[in-house]
């Protein structure tokens, strides 16, 4: 976020809509090859479509070679078959009866890909086995292992292992593998963080070993997300799941960095109000951006030193300081949100820039629950 560079600043600004999300095509270019390098091939890929909820990402990364994806919704899930996915993981449990039909509508109407979903209880087995009795075999399942975040998952250990002979016993639904997500791991530090990573995955890996003494070999073990990344990236055998890597934001960017990859979305606005000397007012409100967290919920461009956000609503930003003493009412202001997920799903559809332009609009394909099904 070099504040000389102006990178994020367009040509034709003056014909913007706003407020609006803009995403930067050649730094979404460099981060696909940056995630690509990390993980030493696309065949170790299956990233996290939560982030863009784009079938243009989806149709750009298989055309890179990747064929695996990882969503949190069904209609995630059917977007990435639609965009030309060959494999799909519903990283849900498998819980709800109306949901898992859903999912097997979704089988039913694409045979050619791979569908699996994540389980973690006898109660979501035997609610994979009852909604998808009489499709043998075309479902796979993964059995979610907490590794310490204590949100989904079922510890390592026993319990753990009666779930996986069950599941892989089972003729309805097929075993695919293990799934497990460290989001609880996310220091700054990458020696800290790598500690901890080492802590939470220790009991993991020492339960796989087991299982694999007993003949259950995991097909496939899904790990991690994008602050442990390149850490997964270097055990061998490990298929990985960054999301946030293909935007990145700058909560991300000032947590990691050691990990170099580029802000490619942008928040635009303009100042529709001045209500002091030091006081400008912008239609960013909390409708446009991720708001799980206190201000400052974005990182102003433009600015050598950041004007204070005194003051958030639901279709307005408040800044504050001398910084904003010169900034005209209408004035396009570039921001870059601090939790990029989220703020994606609150549009519609996204400008895509190229070449120091938006050149068109791109929609948010799944930003919704359902599509067709």
């Amino acid at each position: 976020m070099n504040a000389c560079s102006n990178w994020w600043r367009l040509e034709n600004e003056a014909e913007l809509v706003t407020p609006g999300l803009l995403i930067y095509e050649e730094r979404v270019e460099r981060n696909l090859a940056r995630m690509l390098e990390i993980a030493g091939g696309a065949e170790r890929l299956r990233p996290h479509v939560k982030t863009h909820k784009m079938a243009r990402l989806i149709e750009w990364q298989v055309r890179l070679g990747v064929r695996r994806f990882k969503a949190s919704t069904v209609a995630e899930v059917e977007m990435c078959a639609e965009a030309g996915a060959e494999d799909v993981l519903l990283a849900m449990p498998g819980a709800a009866e109306v949901e898992m039909r859903r999912l097997r509508q979704l089988v039913e109407d694409f045979p050619e890909v791979s569908f699996s979903v994540l389980v973690d209880s006898k109660a979501g087995w035997q609610v994979l086995e009852t909604v998808f009795e009489g499709a043998e075999g075309r479902l796979g399942v993964m059995v979610d292992v907490d590794c310490g975040m204590g949100r989904t998952g079922i510890a390592p250990g026993d319990a753990a292992s009666e779930l996986v002979r069950k599941v892989a016993a089972s003729s309805v639904i097929g075993w695919r593998g293990l799934h497990v997500y460290d989001g609880h791991i996310h220091e700054a530090s990458e020696a800290v963080r790598r500690q901890q990573w080492l802590a939470a995955m220790g009991p993991v890996e020492q339960w796989v070993e087991a299982l694999r003494q007993e003949g259950l070999q995991p097909e496939e073990f899904v790990c991690g997300g994008s602050p442990t990344f390149g850490l997964h990236a270097a055990v061998p055998g490990r298929r990985l799941s960054p999301g946030t890597t293909v935007f990145w934001d700058f909560g991300y960017g000032e947590a990691y960095e050691d990990l170099d990859f580029l802000v490619a979305a942008v928040l635009v606005g303009r100042v529709v109000s001045r209500t002091g000397p030091m006081r400008a007012t912008l239609n960013l409100g909390y409708k446009t951006m991720a708001a799980e967290r206190p201000l400052p919920r974005v990182r102003l461009l433009g600015f050598a030193r950041q004007p204070e956000q005194t003051m958030q609503s639901e279709e307005h930003l408040v800044i504050e300081g001398p910084e904003v003493a010169d900034l005209a009412v209408g004035t396009v202001v570039y921001a870059v949100p601090r939790h990029i997920c989220p703020t994606v799903s609150m549009f519609d559809e996204v400008g895509w820039v190229r070449g120091g332009q938006v050149v068109e609009r791109v929609p948010v394909t799944a930003r919704g629950r359902r599509l067709t099904v």
